[in-house]
């Protein structure tokens, strides 16, 4: 079943990309809570909840090592009585009363969130050391919005002998204006974390010759399913090495890609791509000014691809491309769509 995204998104996914956004750090909430209001939070008495040493080991290396984070958590212990067990570090409560910066699962420490908690990180070493000497195996670290520099990432990562991580994110952290360092430490980031399955990149000022940097580490030995690289400055050429990545990487089954000025040339690159790949199955490509044109490549590929029963995609969203009528209700027939809604989308 195809789908191409109306002009008007539904309350409900407005409402998932909008709190998957808020946990990524790259927006603040609309109704940002007042100062009393999280006070109120802060002071109410919760169940007192110890964390493992280990744990608190980690977690602990973290904030000490990032006076952003150290501020933000505030002290460890405080003189009110009827609120210290919030206030004690060692509470589950105190490292999660802004939002749920620490996952257990089971007892044991799964996911990291400082994404949306608008702290910056200057300091990772410290934390991926500790989580080395406890042996601990996290499943999903998320680091939107803290500007972690990728050359302390790298040098903490190659100290890391558990690489278990499935989902990290890193958007809106800057990499890209960082200059070539920054994007080269990255692609080295990925190689290191072989299981990695979500990788969000979203927001980071990536240019075409930036990912072509990251094509290898993103195609060789790669597992990741779901990339996130909206809001970056890819165009034309980052489509092409976009488009070698989804002919070669047969694990990558979601790709977004909206506002990277990518264009006619960049969507035939991308259709290219897309013609030899087994996993792709929702590529998102919203305001990238692909034209009639563009649009043209992906539906001789797709009903090429439906001759020959390999077609794969059953989700492409085009909105704020461009697309007249007809080439838009082409585009709909090659995804089997059955509806023409707003002139120019189907669902």
């Amino acid at each position: 079943m195809c789908l191409l995204a109306s002009t008007t998104r539904s309350p409900s996914v407005a409402m998932v990309e909008h709190q998957l956004e808020y946990q990524t750090g790259l927006i603040l909430p609309k109704s940002p809570m007042r100062n009393d209001e999280i006070s109120n939070i802060m002071n109410t008495t919760m169940e007192y909840k110890p964390i493992a040493s280990d744990i608190l080991q980690v977690l602990r290396s973290l904030r000490d090592s990032n006076p952003s984070l150290a501020r933000k958590l505030g002290n460890s212990q405080v003189d009110s009585e009827e609120s210290k067990h919030n206030l004690l570090d060692d509470s589950i409560d105190y490292w999660n009363k802004y939002q749920q910066l620490v996952v257990l699962d089971q007892e044991e420490l799964t996911e990291i969130h400082l994404g949306g908690l608008m702290v910056r990180i200057i300091d990772i070493r410290p934390f991926l050391e500790a989580l080395d000497e406890n042996k601990i195996s996290l499943c999903t670290v998320d680091f939107g919005g803290t500007d972690v520099g990728m050359d302390n990432f790298l040098l903490g990562m190659r100290g890391v002998r558990q690489r278990t991580w499935k989902k990290l994110y890193l958007g809106g952290c800057g990499i890209g204006s960082r200059g070539r360092e920054g994007v080269d430490d990255l692609a080295k980031i990925i190689t290191l974390c072989p299981e990695l399955c979500i990788l969000d990149l979203r927001y980071n000022d990536l240019s075409g010759e930036d990912m072509e940097k990251l094509e290898n580490s993103l195609t060789k030995d790669c597992k990741v399913s779901v990339l996130y690289l909206e809001g970056n400055r890819l165009t034309c050429k980052g489509a092409e090495a976009i488009g070698r990545i989804i002919a070669n990487n047969g694990h990558l089954r979601e790709l977004y890609l909206g506002s990277n000025g990518i264009g006619v040339d960049g969507a035939r690159a991308l259709a290219k791509g897309l013609e030899q790949s087994s996993s792709l199955q929702k590529l998102y490509l919203e305001g990238n000014a692909i034209a009639d044109e563009g649009a043209l490549a992906f539906t001789n590929v797709l009903l090429s691809q439906s001759r020959t029963d390999t077609k794969v995609l059953q989700h492409l969203y085009v909105d704020n491309n461009g697309l007249g009528k007809d080439a838009a209700t082409k585009l709909g027939r090659a995804l089997n769509s059955e509806g023409l809604i707003g002139g120019s989308f189907f669902g």
